[in-house]
């Protein structure tokens, strides 16, 4: 298997394949997909990794709370609220990824 790094394949004319391939004047680079995002994306520290993993936690017990307020509606502004609070914390997510 070889592997191209993103500085070669900038100095090279690219051309991705339908399976995944990247043929570059010589340069393939097997089983990697080539998008622009995937090689500027930056490695999640230990703690970045933890906040994320408490969010999708805190989703997931939203997401039953959800479920359970939907299937018995004693209060109607709780399931819109509800929505909300995942929302957010889906977009707290982005943005320690984006980070």
């Amino acid at each position: 298997m070889v592997f191209a790094f993103a500085a070669d394949l900038r100095d090279h004319q690219t051309t991705p394949s339908l399976n995944g391939d990247v043929k570059s004047s010589g340069i393939v680079a097997a089983n990697m997909s080539f998008h622009g995002a995937d090689c500027t994306r930056m490695v999640l520290n230990k703690k970045q990794k933890k906040q994320i993993d408490a969010f999708k936690n805190k989703i997931q017990k939203a997401q039953q709370l959800l479920n359970a307020a939907r299937n018995q509606p004693d209060d109607p502004a709780e399931a819109p609220r509800l929505e909300k609070e995942i929302a957010g914390y889906q977009a707290e997510i982005e943005k320690i990824k984006s980070a």
